[in-house]
């Protein structure tokens, strides 16, 4: 698999380069994250680049993830002094708000002189990993941009200066995946958001880390788990898989990361653990008529299709990520 696909793509690293040549003429930057998982979306290669010109942090997605955590966060945030909202592309929750610190932008470049270079021009730059919604941030400050979209990663190539009203220009950039992910856990959430694309990270890992994960939080949407379910039985077997899991190791590279997933069938440590996940995606697969050779459950069909619900919202308001 690692042969095959490359973590942190040519064009991603070629992007960050060339973003760092715009970094002198830009006046802000936006930093887009996931509101499911701000930790997971943040990279931290991006804060390194900005140096002390103005910074927002969007939470996109609102819609998408739990009220209550999004407030944790937005709290994690400004207890780090860093000016973060929240916003829904789709319902346009939050268009005040970023349109306010795009004001205030202004206001801080007019005041310390740092654009004299562009005159009355004002230019932020807009970050984020892919599929995080740059290009819809941009679509709803001015429709008439009419930035491509859409759901698969890896959308938006090069560098496009974007004209937003008469006097403010925003770069919408390439997703940029960070280049090591700090916590095991980044690597699967990432890729439930679809910031990964499913040819470099195993659908049916993701989607099994995914309902593990569910389980724990003592989530169990009905569209996904049996009627009935034995709730206890899958988180005591989740327990016992935690107790006697090896520590994580040290900050990796996202490539060590994939080549550390031996098979789709040894993912949690445990096999009566992934034993109860594997159940749980093949009754899903039986329902909606997912079958490969007859009548064998199809399971990368039915962890697409989960994942897909997830990312839609059609399994409720969920956080991947707590504070």
């Amino acid at each position: 698999m690692s042969e095959k696909f490359s973590w942190y793509p040519g064009h991603m690293k070629k992007a960050l380069e060339a973003i760092s040549e715009e970094i002198k003429s830009a006046t802000a930057f936006i930093f887009v994250l996931d509101s499911r998982c701000p930790f997971s979306s943040l990279n931290p290669s991006l804060e390194k680049i900005t140096g002390k010109k103005p910074v927002l942090y969007v939470l996109n997605k609102s819609d998408l993830a739990s009220a209550g955590i999004t407030q944790e966060w937005i709290h994690r945030f400004e207890q780090e002094g860093r000016q973060v909202i929240t916003l829904s592309c789709k319902s346009r929750s939050g268009r005040k708000s970023l349109l306010a610190a795009l004001r205030h932008f202004r206001e801080i470049s007019r005041k310390t002189g740092k654009n004299k270079i562009l005159g009355n021009t004002m230019r932020v730059i807009i970050m984020g990993v892919p599929n995080s919604g740059k290009s819809s941030i941009i679509n709803i400050l001015s429709p008439t941009a009419s930035v491509k979209t859409g759901k698969k990663p890896g959308l938006t190539r090069g560098k496009q200066w974007l004209k937003i009203g008469d006097d403010n220009e925003i770069l919408d950039s390439p997703g940029i995946m960070p280049p090591r992910m700090d916590h095991i856990d980044t690597g699967w959430v990432l890729g439930a958001t679809g910031a990964i694309k499913q040819e470099i990270l195993p659908i049916e890992y993701v989607a099994s880390k995914f309902l593990a994960y569910l389980a724990k939080r003592d989530l169990f949407p009905e569209a996904v788990f049996p009627a009935n379910y034995n709730r206890k039985e899958l988180q005591d077997l989740i327990e016992e898989a935690e107790r006697t899991a090896e520590k994580p190791k040290p900050p990796r590279s996202g490539k060590q990361i994939i080549d550390e997933i031996p098979d789709i069938h040894a993912i949690s440590g445990s096999a009566h653990l992934q034993q109860a996940i594997t159940a749980i995606i093949e009754d899903f697969a039986t329902k909606r008529g997912f079958f490969i050779k007859g009548s064998e459950p199809d399971g990368e069909k039915a962890s697409l299709q989960i994942l897909k619900m997830f990312r839609e919202g059609k399994l409720g308001k969920i956080s991947l990520e707590t504070p």
